[in-house]
């Protein structure tokens, strides 16, 4: 069941899409969406599905040429090595810089950023251990395509907290 899941590259947009309605959702209702942590977890949602669209759109655009998964592999390696960098140099300049105590939308940030490089760690694992591009391997790389939505969210969530936590200060 889960191997046809992973197989289904609708899936994954779907599970994008009802993930980016959900953080709006929560920022609108569960959160107080005038304060620092509701607008971040708003913004992360308005984040996602913009996302996801721009992926559809391309994808209805690139819908006449044939491409393999595997063709930009090295491209998406590297990009993967930008989240862990990324996340890191941010946590390591709130180290050095930040006195005051963290409020609690920064601290959800740093969970965000900690999240964004232990996801990013997987999935240049997974990168380097993905199958050669192939039609019949769609699941190997859908399941990359979710670790790959996870790294992004994490790392999206970590910079919206903490710059409406640095701007509600």
């Amino acid at each position: 069941m889960l191997t046809q899941f992973f197989k289904c590259g609708t899936a994954v947009n779907v599970v994008r899409f009802l993930a980016g309605v959900a953080a709006v959702l929560i920022g609108t209702l569960a959160l107080d969406p005038t304060g620092s942590l509701g607008l971040a977890v708003w913004l992360l949602g308005a984040f996602i599905i913009a996302h996801t669209v721009c992926d559809l759109l391309l994808q209805h655009l690139k819908a006449d040429e044939s491409s393999a998964p595997a063709d930009s592999e090295t491209g998406l390696r590297e990009f993967a090595a930008s989240f862990v960098a990324t996340a890191s140099v941010i946590l390591g300049l709130l180290a050095v810089f930040d006195t005051e105590p963290f409020t609690q939308t920064i601290k959800v940030g740093i969970a965000a950023l900690v999240t964004a490089i232990l996801a990013g760690i997987v999935l240049v694992g997974l990168l380097l251990a993905a199958p050669a591009a192939s039609a019949t391997e769609t699941a190997a790389w859908n399941l990359i395509r979710y670790v790959f939505n996870l790294s992004v969210w994490a790392l999206a969530l970590g910079l919206l907290c903490i710059a409406s936590g640095l701007l509600y200060r």
